[in-house]
């Protein structure tokens, strides 16, 4: 049986894949995510190069294991570029203030690589934020602390109640993974789930 590897350091794609019951090793993938944004404008297309870059650089180190890699991307309608994990509270309070109102693109990429060879998934979100006030911001951003996060939002705990709307075919995605396509992708590595 292949080893799985989570090529992540992620606590939010490493949450999901535990939540599949699957066993598996962290090894970072070392791949610089903000060079590679620049003037890209296409948020799914840089999602799926950023997962397979990270898929490739663990592969080069255990060849041989089942890769699993994503990336997640946020774009704002209309815009060209695309929002960062903020890593502070005063960046988070900043691109909260500037998602509010507004619809924006979260693009949630998988790639899997093994034996079988590698093969890369995507689920796309478009979610609207609500108007949000400034106080109502703050309370959200000290209570969930969303510095690791793209869009400055925790979809999964209390950043559910910043928006009026979303439409997903996977709203999973919106967490780290897009966990159906990262299940239909392990099963053509051979990984047995039930």
């Amino acid at each position: 049986m292949n080893v799985l590897i989570l090529a992540s350091g992620s606590p939010y794609r490493a949450a999901q894949l535990r939540q599949l019951g699957l066993a598996f090793e962290v090894v970072r993938p070392e791949v610089d995510e903000v060079e590679r944004h620049g003037d890209h404008g296409d948020g799914i297309r840089l999602a799926v190069e950023l997962a397979e870059a990270k898929a490739r650089a663990v592969l080069e180190r255990r060849p041989g294991a089942v890769i699993i890699a994503g990336d997640q991307t946020v774009q704002i309608a209309g815009e060209r570029e695309f929002l960062s994990k903020p890593g502070n509270r005063a960046k988070s309070i900043a691109q909260l203030a500037h998602l509010s109102g507004q619809s924006h693109v979260l693009a949630s990429a998988v790639c899997v690589a093994g034996p079988a060879g590698m093969e890369s998934g995507w689920e796309a979100i478009l979610l609207q934020m609500r108007e949000l006030s400034p106080a109502e911001i703050e309370r959200y951003v000290d209570a969930d602390e969303p510095f690791d996060c793209v869009g400055s939002y925790k979809f999964e705990s209390r950043g559910v109640t910043l928006f009026s709307r979303l439409s997903a075919g996977d709203p999973t995605a919106i967490v780290g993974l897009p966990l159906l396509e990262t299940c239909r992708l392990l099963r053509r590595q051979g990984i047995e789930l039930p």
